[in-house]
């Protein structure tokens, strides 16, 4: 190649290189006006920015089951669907007749039960010294419904027909056992009136017919609930295979659905030892059925201090309401150890339900209510002088709570 060639090759590289550096300023020129709303430098091509956004666009809006209001999405909520129209609020129930019965205390264990604002056709628990209000279930603070319970005044399968159960001991099949359970119905029990379920778990190695199914406690409750108590198949205990227990506890609360008239929005559970430990493991493995739990005398699935033991409590749902009742010096868990045990327990509730550490004296002595909890979802705790046993004031003082809901 000639020095004229080489020349003349050299120019026309030159002019290539220019012509895309050129280029590439009129592309960013260009792409920074579009992004800053501004006009590109002069003398270089217009381009259009896309159209500015709607200030009228609005986020989709959930509709919250238990009131009919719409809320906003949570923050981690994805892509809704077209929501369907709001549940209505669970109406107040009408109170049962007079029913005074014998408490552990040996004192009037009945109350008048007075009807509950609100409308009609939902058995409304009574706490003693007023009626209740059966309305629907205010949602946690912040308006976002962490839980997939239905609301209150949910009628079951069963409700309208004639009762298909009657009191006394019956049977279900769940995960291949025969499952027993005692079950007690409201003397004036109506087919029309959704009722609240309550669940009462014996302790280890007990039965259907032990504590907490005795006389005080059904006396406690009278007309206002249906009563279930379930067994363990084979003379086990709850504490053993948790996961079984939760079949058992679902077949029975079917057949109960079914066969009578449930609010499913009220399902509680209360039991005694091994009993209030699978009360408890509902709070965590059933809160999208369970609205409210009352172990007594209990303990976590593990022993040890309440931050090792909350290792067990994983994958558990949205907040229940709670009340948990200890005592001070548990002869099956003696020690430090023993009291250790409800207060996992407590503490477990406490963070579930967003409540702090401060608490304020409340019905019964020696309950506290603690402060800062999620609206809906009060945590109780009864520590009380006393061994491991099933205290006096438990009847009426788990009554009192499970009525506010």
């Amino acid at each position: 190649m000639g020095l004229e060639q080489a020349l003349l090759l050299e120019r026309a590289m030159h002019r290539a290189i220019q012509h895309r550096f050129w280029l590439a300023v009129l592309v960013f020129n260009t792409a920074l006006a579009a992004a800053c709303g501004g006009d590109p430098a002069p003398g270089k091509p217009q381009v259009d920015a896309a159209p500015p956004q709607s200030d009228s666009a609005l986020p989709d809006r959930a509709v919250d089951a238990a009131s009919g209001e719409d809320r906003a999405p949570s923050p981690d909520a994805g892509q809704r669907g077209s929501g369907g129209a709001g549940g209505s609020g669970g109406g107040g129930g009408a109170g049962g007749p007079d029913a005074a019965g014998e408490d552990a205390n040996g004192g009037n264990g009945g109350a008048d039960g007075g009807a509950g604002s609100g409308g009609t056709g939902d058995a409304g628990l009574e706490a003693a010294g007023g009626g209740m209000d059966g309305g629907g279930m205010p949602p946690p603070d912040g308006g976002s419904v962490s839980t997939k319970r239905p609301p209150p005044g949910t009628k079951s399968p069963g409700c309208g027909m004639p009762a298909g159960l009657t009191d006394g001991v019956k049977t279900v099949q769940a995960g291949g056992q025969q499952v027993r359970y005692y079950l007690n119905l409201p003397a004036n029990y109506q087919p029309n009136t959704a009722y609240p379920v309550v669940f009462g778990f014996h302790g280890g190695h007990g039965d259907a017919n032990t504590t907490p199914n005795t006389p005080g406690f059904r006396a406690a409750f009278a007309d206002r609930a249906i009563l279930a108590f379930p067994e363990v198949p084979n003379g086990g205990v709850w504490i053993a295979d948790p996961a079984a227990g939760l079949t058992y506890f679902d077949a029975v609360l079917d057949q109960i659905s079914a066969k009578l008239c449930v609010d499913r929005g009220r399902v509680m559970a209360t039991g005694y030892s091994a009993g209030g430990f699978f009360a408890g493991w509902l709070s965590c493995k059933r809160s999208d059925v369970v609205r409210a739990v009352a172990p007594v005398t209990s303990r976590m699935p593990l022993r040890g201090k309440s931050d090792f033991v909350m290792s067990s409590y994983q994958g558990c749902g949205g907040p229940v309401a709670g009340m948990v009742i200890h005592p001070s010096n548990d002869s099956t868990h003696p020690g430090e150890t023993g009291i250790e045990q409800g207060r996992g327990l407590r503490d477990f509730l406490l963070r579930t339900n967003g409540c702090q550490a401060a608490s304020i004296a409340t019905d019964p002595s020696p309950c506290v209510a603690h402060s800062g909890c999620k609206a809906g979802h009060p945590v109780h705790w009864c520590q009380f002088t006393g061994g491991h046993e099933w205290p006096a004031f438990a009847n009426q003082g788990i009554l009192n709570f499970f009525a506010q809901f």
